[in-house]
């Protein structure tokens, strides 16, 4: 898969495994920021990226910081049926 970037040239569109593999010199974005940013997305495939996002949550779950994922997600309005599944992923993790 190739990767996405938005306009401040961040790479948002990355899975797991790219996460991963990506140099610790690049500077990336936060996980819960890529988290964020997939589950606000308005493409056409939506299902793809809450697939993505949910992803990286369960991969990565004891490294994110759910608090500031919590915030984040508030603070972009993003609906609270996907924060719910967040929280949800929280407990399983």
């Amino acid at each position: 898969m190739s990767p996405l970037i938005n306009a401040e040239g961040i790479v948002i569109g990355v899975d797991d495994r790219m996460l991963v593999k990506a140099s610790p010199n690049r500077q990336t974005e936060s996980i819960e920021d890529l988290v964020a940013e997939l589950l606000l997305l308005r493409r056409p495939e939506p299902k793809a990226d809450l697939k993505r996002a949910l992803s990286i949550l369960t991969v990565h779950g004891k490294m994110i910081d759910h608090d500031y994922l919590s915030w984040r997600l508030n603070e972009w309005n993003v609906p609270e049926s996907l924060i719910k599944l967040t929280h949800q992923n929280k407990i399983i993790n």
